[in-house]
């Protein structure tokens, strides 16, 4: 038998290209060969949570740190790197907040472990803006031509017949409503506006028609065809779109969540019951979807009543009703349903309602939780286990700007990034060092 004093595996950089398919192997052994790992050197480990050394299918170390000891590898044997941090995983935040004479927007954008990364994106206007208290979502539209053409959209609901289309021209502040619709929720997602018009679902592609432009039919391209009745009509039809879908519900009369997925026009019913019905018939009544990404869950929020108390429902399979692609409706069961009043007492507070959609506005968290703001214009963030999350939020600062309190909506939405928006954003995925020195045996 020999023994030699070997670099069992080094390597400077990897990253994604190695382990985006969650492991890679770093020493393979024949029947006559063994190993015995002394040191093992990292760098630029820090913030890997979950991507240890597994040995024949074995967790043997974490990687965060350096380590000294004896790890035995024996004869026709694997050491791999297996991890869950990879494909890596950036969010964005978007926060608005506004008030009767001003208004501001953020984008902040964060690793898995809650990091700022990037460059923030912040916007703010001091004048006011068009029916600012009736603000249900706002969208940053990248033109053609870069960051000097950039534009915000924004959607606005009077909670009776009227929604509005706005949009904001950041270079130069000027604003003007874009279009008028009669009981058509309008919802903005991925450069888009959407809504329906009558049973056909209508789009407008606003990096093309930033400040002009009718609705137009949509083609999805699946197996639906464009015809989704019920639609939603008069008496207080609520809409808005995310995570991929155009969300609406039909009237106050109503109380089942319909579903337009964007990407192929699959159209879903999610079933809510009878014997929690959510308020829609007033300033307060409004809903919000949240995805729990690591469980697979979806999450559906909305008003019971005016101020102390929201519901949950809980839809299994995110993934799999995403991956649906049918010519007929798909219809889906909640696994539960609850009201809490838990979180509007002591540091939550009550939902602030009073007047304007603006207010009574919810956001949503990427781990199936929401935010609302409380009647001391304060932004509470609630878990799906409506645990109040951290300290309220009272102030929100862009372009060396605070709002502090703002009396007519402060709104959160966080959500994962796709590959292709953290590449356009410069977020790419971090790379690390290993290296394994230790003896060789051969017989």
């Amino acid at each position: 038998m020999a023994d030699t004093l070997e670099s069992i595996f080094q390597a400077t950089s990897l990253g994604a290209t190695q382990l985006d398919d969650g492991e890679h192997t770093l020493v393979t052994t024949d029947a006559n060969t063994s190993f015995v790992i002394k040191d093992m050197h990292v760098n630029g480990t820090s913030s890997l949570t979950n991507t240890h050394l597994e040995l024949n299918g074995f967790n043997v170390s974490s990687i965060t740190a350096n380590a000294t000891g004896s790890l035995i590898i024996p004869p026709s044997s694997t050491l791999k790197l297996k991890s869950t941090d990879y494909p890596y995983q950036f969010n964005k935040l978007t926060e608005w907040a506004i008030t009767s004479s001003d208004f501001g927007y953020k984008e902040s954008y964060t690793d898995p472990n809650g990091n700022a990364q990037g460059t923030p994106y912040e916007y703010y206007n001091s004048s006011s803006l068009s029916y600012y208290h009736d603000i249900i979502d706002v969208q940053r539209t990248q033109q053609v031509g870069g960051a000097a053409n950039m534009y915000l959209h924004y959607s606005t609901n009077d909670n009776n017949s009227v929604q509005r289309l706005h949009y904001i021209n950041t270079s130069d502040n000027s604003t003007s409503v874009q279009v008028n619709q009669n009981y058509d929720p309008i919802g903005l997602e991925n450069n888009k506006a959407y809504c329906l018009t009558g049973s056909t679902a209508q789009e407008i592609d606003l990096a093309a028609n930033p400040t002009s432009g009718n609705f137009v039919t949509s083609n999805f391209g699946g197996q639906k065809s464009n015809s989704y009745n019920p639609n939603t009509t008069s008496s207080y039809p609520r809409g808005r779109a995310a995570h991929g879908f155009f969300f609406y519900v039909q009237s106050s009369a109503h109380y089942d969540l319909w579903g337009i997925n964007l990407s192929n026009g699959c159209w879903h019913k999610f079933e809510t019951g009878t014997a929690q019905q959510w308020q829609l018939s007033s300033n307060s009544g409004n809903f919000v979807v949240s995805i729990d990404h690591a469980n697979d869950k979806m999450y559906l929020y909305a008003n019971k009543n005016n101020q102390t108390q929201h519901i949950q429902w809980v839809f299994d399979n995110w993934s799999s009703i995403q991956a649906l692609d049918t010519s007929t409706q798909n219809t889906h069961n909640y696994s539960s349903v609850a009201v809490n009043s838990s979180h509007t007492q002591g540091s939550g507070g009550n939902h602030n309602t009073s007047s304007g959609m603006s207010k009574s506005n919810m956001g949503y968290d990427s781990s199936g939780g929401f935010y609302y703001q409380n009647t001391s214009q304060q932004r509470v963030h609630v878990d799906k286990s409506w645990n109040v999350v951290g300290t309220n939020v009272s102030t929100l600062t862009v372009s060396n700007t605070s709002i502090n309190n703002p009396a007519n909506g402060f709104v959160a939405n966080e959500d994962k990034l796709s590959n292709a928006e953290a590449s356009a954003l410069s977020l790419t995925a971090p790379t690390f060092g290993i290296q394994l020195l230790g003896v060789k045996s051969t017989t």
